[in-house]
């Protein structure tokens, strides 16, 4: 009190005012747990070199990631920021396995970390990998925890370059463009799972203010991918995951793969000449869903083959994948592409059976390519699509191979129907046929403000929708605002009739931000949506209906409160 005292100035405090000043603390407390950007008092604690050797001696190769990881079960208290040498080197021959952690920081200082093999000479750190090794040695693997940070480092694999592993079954070293062939079982030899940075499921049931920063971390020459997203049991996601300011050079697979996933941005990276497409969202199997994903500001760079005639680096974004498995709310906006197309790959494959409700609102935006021509092969449209609710291609320079029968967008449809909700417009497609090819014809199509032809002529040939949207909000009609809910809990909404989709959105602890509920089904009482409520902690919740016209524009109705009581006695 002596203190309060003087920090008033020993003003008096009345009764009402010592209320206020307690109110006002309660409520920054509770805005602190919700502002995302809040960030705990962290320790820095330096791997000491007497634990961790910080020298890669080529005539010592000693792997240190079991000292590290010894090391780190000492030092792992929730705040900590872990930093390594400035300008130390590693060899991490094994998996820096980040298992189960959270609010930790791992800040390279500039330090380098090597393999020195491919992983054949050695066993897993963890007995769990065993089976599949080295196939999925990755070389940092963040699994489940949350609030993780990697920052400041480089990673370099033994995938040929300046620190190539030897190949046991010729003694020959690697190259980085190895090749595991596509077998039904791939064999020990594939090292395809080698991705230099492995998110598994992190921050898969909402607990942290974010999931994973990766920042400033450069990964070179690693057998597999980039940075790869994927999920863990019950293909549980990744969720709010950050990637920025990073370059993923030579990967022997994909440059980032994002297939298990529920919030991740990707901005300002460089991704340099991997061995096939720079990025991919091709979930492997129903429940690996992959959903609201921004690829913005990035540099796609081939160094290799301007022309892009091989099969490597053929796409800026290929999507295929399990037909059930559904991809919605991709964005890749404001990218510049060197000696590489502006390519997407979406939904295609031999069999389209039940995808047309698989891929949703996917948005092409922005993206600039500097060649002058496009690809030579012919009857393929750079930006193709099957099956997709929602997709809209704007803004976008991108030449066609001229004397080729191309268009700059084709669009199929898919098993139970065509696509629908396409806008095509503002593109440059110089030596195109045209801006947009439908099979079948998609009548609500909007194609407008292309530049198009081997005159580069407008084409003002813009098909409008035809009738107008109705813009009405959404409004939640079951649960009523204020209810507590258990269990099983129906929600139902009623939707301009213009609508042609519509999904409920929730936040709130331990949420924090606006995120995907579910899809509803339209009904007789509504669009309505059966949400397991038990899956959630007891607490309050807010819920809001969001619907899509046929060109992919949504209105978010208004919000209500809701409160989830599943606990026993309370």
């Amino acid at each position: 009190m002596r203190t309060l005292a003087l920090e008033l100035r020993s003003k008096a405090l009345t009764w009402r005012g010592r209320w206020l000043i307690l109110l006002v603390a309660v409520a920054v407390a509770f805005a602190g747990q919700l502002m995302p950007e809040i960030t705990k008092a962290a320790t820095v604690v330096d791997v000491p070199e007497s634990a961790v050797v910080a020298r890669c001696d080529p005539a010592a190769k000693v792997d240190q990631t079991p000292a590290f990881l010894a090391w780190l079960k000492t030092h792992n208290a929730p705040g900590t920021t872990i930093r390594f040498k400035a300008g130390g080197c590693y060899w991490m021959n094994n998996i820096i396995d980040i298992h189960d952690q959270h609010d930790l920081t791992f800040d390279g200082n500039g330090a380098v970390f090597k393999t020195y093999s491919a992983g054949f000479d050695m066993l897993p750190s963890d007995q769990r990998f065993n089976i599949v090794w080295p196939r999925l040695r990755s070389m940092w693997r963040l699994e489940g925890g949350y609030d993780l940070v990697l920052k400041n480092m480089t990673i370099v694999g033994s995938n040929g370059g300046p620190n190539p592993g030897i190949d046991p079954r010729t003694g020959k070293l690697f190259r980085w463009d190895y090749y595991c062939p596509d077998v039904d079982q791939p064999d020990t030899f594939c090292l395809e799972g080698q991705a230099g940075i492995t998110l598994f499921g992190v921050n898969a049931d909402n607990l942290g203010v974010w999931g994973a920063k990766v920042e400033n971390v450069t990964v070179k020459y690693v057998f597999g991918d980039g940075i790869n997203l994927h999920g863990w049991g019950d293909h549980k996601p990744n969720r709010k995951i950050e990637v920025r300011d990073s370059l993923f050079q030579r990967a022997g697979r994909i440059g980032a793969v994002a297939q298990v996933v529920n919030g991740a941005l990707f901005q300002n990276n460089i991704f340099l000449t991997p061995r096939r497409s720079m990025t991919v969202i091709e979930p492997w199997a129903p429940n690996m869903g992959s959903y609201n994903v921004t690829f913005d500001h990035n540099q796609f760079i081939d160094e290799d083959d301007p022309t892009d005639a091989k099969t490597g680096h053929a796409y800026m974004f290929a999507d295929g994948g399990n037909t059930d498995a559904h991809v919605e709310n991709i964005t890749y906006s404001n990218n510049t592409l060197i000696n590489q197309q502006v390519t997407t790959y979406i939904n295609l494959g031999p069999d389209l059976t039940r995808r047309h409700t698989t891929r949703k609102n996917i948005k092409i935006i922005n993206n600039k390519s500097n060649i002058t021509v496009g690809s030579p092969f012919a009857d393929q449209a750079p930006i193709r699509a099957a099956g997709i609710v929602g997709f809209e291609v704007r803004g976008n320079t991108q030449p066609i191979q001229p004397n080729q029968r191309n268009f700059g967008v084709s669009v199929y449809g898919a098993g139970d129907g065509p696509s629908s909700g396409i806008v095509v417009k503002d593109n440059t497609f110089a030596n195109a046929l045209g801006a947009l090819y439908t099979d079948p014809a998609i009548p609500d199509a909007t194609v407008c403000n292309n530049l198009v032809g081997l005159d580069s002529s407008l084409d003002r040939a813009c098909v409008a929708p035809l009738a107008k949207i109705d813009n009405t909000p959404p409004t939640i009609l079951v649960p009523a605002a204020g209810s507590t809910v258990s269990g099983n809990t129906i929600l139902s909404a009623r939707a301009a009739a213009s609508s042609r989709r519509v999904e409920y959105l929730i936040s709130g602890w331990p949420v924090f931000y606006l995120a995907h509920l579910g899809d509803a089904t339209q009904s007789p009482y509504g669009w309505v949506y059966s949400w397991a409520s038990q899956r959630f902690p007891d607490g309050t919740y807010y819920l809001k209906a969001r619907a899509f016209d046929r060109l992919g524009n949504h209105v978010d109705g208004p919000q209500i409160t809701v409160t989830v009581r599943n606990a026993t006695g309370v």
